[in-house]
């Protein structure tokens, strides 16, 4: 969602919408990556890191070599497109050696591979050596938006954890952050999960929090948007749904989705007194 999907263009993604309402004096960086899990997304941040799970030699050319990923918490992380300017990960380093990962899916697995960017001397990598990405070396000091969750981790305290071992990773005394709730789930299962996933973020999060769900099934969102309810959006509503007016399909906004959230975000950016909107 972060990425665009469903918004027909990148120009209407959230975080472009985003970067057009906090005009030049800002930079917003979209790093969203379809489809990775909560795990992944915190490993190209930097909050769980992406280890080399077995002894590995670097070779002394440049050739790409194989090497098998698990995150620092024992969790499976699986970089969909490490290449990819969003994912943050190139230029990357293990044990200060500079190269690309490079993901391959074979057979629907993914098969990763290390090709260091000069050749040097060959070098042993012992197991649980971290890969550190760019986005760990460059983006400790920004103001971070955590939009996670709808793969991977669907307890609230497991998100928790990951989201806490992001805020951790910054490298400030005060760190800034915005957490975005889940936006879908079953109709069916909104009693007993929606609403206490979302209670827990609340209560541990408190104004860092935007109840996104909570937003998009109100009568102010239709107001924001200037449209008006349908039949199908009221039934979404009562069923815990985010409108059909909003998304593009069963998960992804669609232009009206996302820039309901990015106005949303915006606003809260200046609440907590992140942003100048002045």
């Amino acid at each position: 969602m972060t990425a665009g999907a469903g918004a027909g263009d990148t120009s209407k993604s959230y975080p472009s919408v985003l970067g057009n309402l906090l005009g030049e004096k800002y930079t917003v960086y979209n790093r969203g990556i379809g489809s990775e899990t909560a795990y992944t997304i915190a490993s190209r941040q930097g909050g769980i890191t992406m280890n080399i799970a077995e002894n590995t030699v670097l070779p002394a050319d440049v050739s790409a070599v194989p090497i098998i990923l698990i995150g620092s918490d024992h969790s499976v992380v699986e970089p969909r497109n490490p290449s990819s300017s969003n994912a943050d990960i190139n230029l990357c380093y293990i044990d200060g050696i500079e190269g690309e990962l490079i993901a391959e899916k074979i057979d629907n697995i993914y098969h990763y591979y290390f090709k260091r960017t000069s050749a040097g001397e060959e070098h042993y990598v012992t197991k649980n050596t971290p890969i550190v990405t760019n986005a760990m070396k460059t983006r400790r000091e920004d103001i971070i938006i955590i939009f996670a969750g709808q793969n991977g981790s669907t307890s609230a305290s497991g998100l928790i954890s990951i989201y806490d071992d992001m805020i951790d990773y910054l490298d400030y005394e005060n760190p800034k952050y915005v957490i975005i709730g889940m936006t879908t789930h079953s109709a069916s299962s909104k009693d007993k999960w929606h609403d206490a996933h979302e209670a827990e973020l609340s209560e541990k999060y408190g104004e860092h929090f935007i109840n996104l769900r909570e937003y998009m099934c109100s009568d102010q969102a239709f107001i924001d948007a200037g449209i008006e309810k349908t039949d199908t959006d009221i039934t979404d509503i009562e069923n815990g749904l985010v409108p059909t007016s909003f998304r593009s399909d069963d998960i992804h906004y669609n232009e009206v989705g996302y820039s309901l959230l990015a106005n949303k975000v915006y606003e809260k950016l200046c609440e907590l007194g992140y942003v100048d909107n002045n």
